[in-house]
């Protein structure tokens, strides 16, 4: 996962956590947010379509 780029697993994660995808593999997910400092215990409690405008957000900020 080291060259997904972040916006491509904050993506990845939200779809994941959309269709129901296995724990496993979202936890995957999680444990390489945190690693890159891209999400805390609190994004956790954050509903996907939150999490959805979040991430728009940081795509709109860095262009």
């Amino acid at each position: 996962m080291i060259h997904l780029p972040n916006d491509l697993l904050i993506e990845s994660y939200i779809k994941a956590k959309t269709i129901k995808l296995q724990p496993e593999f979202i936890k995957m997910l999680e444990n390489e947010m945190r690693r890159r400092f891209l999400l805390t215990d609190a994004t956790l409690q954050t509903r996907t379509s939150d999490l959805d405008y979040i991430h728009f957000q940081s795509i709109q900020s860095s262009q």
